[in-house]
């Protein structure tokens, strides 16, 4: 009888073994739901830095051309097409002291938007663009498309958006941005009706 009250000391081997195989189940569950959620921060981050980077050229496009010069449709500098646009602001340009009027220039080249500005002072600024070094706004963009709101016949009975534009102010502005699968989409009113 003495021989069966012997008492047990350890573990046995395939309980050893059944403990090892669950805690190391646990942790590989551990360790992907650790790196799913780590994935999950970065992908967060990227998709946030995108859109806080089409948020930002959304609001300096907006602000720029919301503050747009023109001394009614015979003295106005303005011209663009799909690509670039330029025209006079009243915005403060960067580095100098708020007032006075500047020349500001948006184009959309090799997947960039740049632009360029400086004082306006005399009509020779507007073509003196060409030796700014341009700074560049956003990189790594799909698309950026600019079209122009025309009242077509004059009447503001008939209206047409259109890819080119010269001298005149149109009626409204859109450009279109497209950085992998996000898009925005700027719409800026420029002139008022007749009838307001």
């Amino acid at each position: 009888m003495r021989e069966n009250i012997v008492k047990k000391h350890g573990l046995t081997l395939i309980e050893v073994l059944v403990a090892i195989n669950l805690a190391s189940a646990l942790f590989l569950i551990l360790s992907l739901s650790l790196n799913q959620s780590l994935r999950a921060v970065d992908r967060g981050k990227a998709e946030g830095q995108v859109m806080a980077e089409l948020i930002g050229i959304k609001n300096i496009l907006w602000h720029e051309l919301f503050n747009i010069y023109h001394e009614g449709e015979k003295r106005t500098f303005f011209q663009g097409d799909e690509n670039s646009l330029s025209f006079l602001t009243f915005t403060p340009l960067q580095g100098l002291v708020p007032g006075g009027i500047g020349v500001v220039e948006f184009r959309y080249e090799d997947g960039k938007i740049f632009t360029k500005q400086r004082p306006f002072t005399k009509e020779e600024d507007i073509r003196d663009l060409e030796d700014i070094e341009p700074i560049c706004l956003l990189e790594n963009v799909d698309t950026f498309k600019i079209t122009y709101l025309a009242d077509i016949k004059g009447l503001w009975d008939r209206f047409d958006w259109e890819d080119h534009w010269k001298n005149r102010l149109p009626l409204a502005i859109k450009a279109e941005i497209k950085k992998g699968h996000h898009t925005t989409t700027i719409w800026v009113p420029l002139l008022k009706s007749k009838f307001q």
